[in-house]
């Protein structure tokens, strides 16, 4: 069990801040310590920890961005935006990550609400 907490304390450092990912960690986690007091709960410890490392790498994340209209996707989009990327923002068009840093795994769509 120690290697997961090791995991989930790297997972911070070296991931970009991917909500969906963080959500099936934090559930892992807690799973992990509820592991001790009931044995078959390891399993789901382990399951969610899997798809938590599977949901790093997917193409599509959660994000509290409110956008105008139902919940829906939209494309995600790092660096400086033109004034025109701004306004398409503000219609929730595109999702800006208000970061220059590029990780290198970041979501190509993300879920507006």
């Amino acid at each position: 069990m120690l290697v997961i907490y090791a995991t989930f304390i790297c997972w911070f450092v070296f991931f970009p801040p991917r909500l969906l990912s963080w959500l099936l960690m934090f559930v892992a986690v807690v799973l992990g310590y509820v592991r001790f007091w009931r044995p078959r709960v390891g399993r789901w410890a382990i399951g969610f920890f899997l798809a938590a490392l599977v949901a790093a790498f997917l193409p599509i994340d959660i994000t509290f961005h409110n956008a105008p209209g139902p919940p829906h996707f939209v494309r995600y989009v790092c660096g400086m935006p033109s004034p025109h990327g701004t306004e398409r923002h503000k219609r929730g068009e595109i999702y800006l990550s208000g970061s220059c840093l590029v990780y290198g795994n970041e979501p190509k769509y993300v879920l507006v609400w």
